[in-house]
């Protein structure tokens, strides 16, 4: 399990909007060969707050 804390000027930010039709993205390569990964979260929209 990964969780993210977003946050912006040292605040939390209370209310995400979708992105390219998702409420986060998560993207990592692998060190060596650089194999690619692009992920989103699963489960309902995030409840304000």
């Amino acid at each position: 399990a990964l969780t993210v804390i977003v946050t912006r000027g040292g605040q939390p930010v209370k209310t995400l909007e979708p992105y390219l039709g998702a409420y986060g993205h998560l993207v990592a390569l692998r060190a060596g060969d650089l194999a690619y990964l692009h992920v989103h979260p699963e489960g309902a929209a995030p409840a304000a707050g």
